[in-house]
């Protein structure tokens, strides 16, 4: 048997998955560095606050009440690392698949459930749903319809 401390995760699909914590990473005498979770509880947050990618890890990680490393693989680990992508890969296939025609009212759902307020937001955050068009009053213009009250819900 390896030397360290063993952590069982399961992913989202039902797989389980094992690795292996070096004995020779340094704890914090209160648990783990900086009073951080463990290694275990960290992958449930990763797939609970849906990150989807180390540069949205980067940008949201600060906003939670949990306190997240800035650096995972520092603080857990290098070996975390490819359990943190399969996450990240499983949270991108949950994200809102758009129809190929987007009504009005689909586009409106879609921004009330992103919690979108404005306009500005709205240009700055388009890209997380893939499908959603830059200009969405455009868009619709476009195809004869008028669009009014996006934010208004």
């Amino acid at each position: 048997m390896k030397e360290g401390f063993l952590i069982t995760f399961t992913t989202a699909k039902g797989k389980k998955v094992e690795f292996y914590r070096s004995p020779l990473y340094r704890k914090h005498p209160s648990g783990f560095r900086r009073g951080f979770c463990t290694p275990a509880k960290f992958l449930q947050l990763l797939r609970e606050h849906k990150f989807v990618s180390w540069r949205d890890y980067a940008a949201r990680y600060e906003k939670f009440e949990d306190k997240l490393p800035s650096n995972p693989t520092v603080t857990y680990g290098e070996n975390l690392r490819p359990l943190i992508c399969a996450i990240f890969k499983e949270n991108r296939e949950e994200k809102i698949l758009l129809p190929t025609t987007l009504t009005v009212e689909r586009l409106k759902q879609i921004v009330k459930d992103m919690e979108i307020c404005s306009q500005v937001e709205y240009a700055k955050r388009y890209k997380e749903c893939p499908g959603l068009p830059s200009n969405p009053w455009d868009y619709f213009r476009r195809r004869g319809v008028v669009l009014r009250g996006l934010f208004e819900y």
